[in-house]
């Protein structure tokens, strides 16, 4: 009895962590929507490609590539940036 109120409110708890972060997402802007439907639409031409070649798998590594590139031109940048603060270290 004690365990299932713990797990309760450990996961009303989660529930609202995440539904104030949702919260603090603004929506996407327009600009950004407005080629949806246009890629909808390549997506369902190139997806009658499926039964020769993996387009699904192909998508999915293309995103991980470019997230990964991303991720590291990110950390590049922050490592470039926290080079140049010294915090009071190096030679004085």
């Amino acid at each position: 009895m004690l365990v299932q109120l713990l797990f309760d409110l450990f996961g009303n708890l989660v529930h609202a962590i995440y539904a104030g972060l949702l919260g603090l997402i603004p929506d996407p802007p327009a600009w950004l929507l407005e080629h949806a439907a246009e890629a909808h639409t390549v997506y369902q031409v190139v997806q009658g490609f499926e039964t020769w070649v993996p387009v699904s798998l192909a998508f999915t590594v293309a995103v991980a590539v470019s997230t990964a590139w991303a991720m590291g031109l990110v950390i590049g940048f922050a490592r470039v940036v926290v080079s140049y603060v010294t915090l009071g270290g190096g030679a004085t």
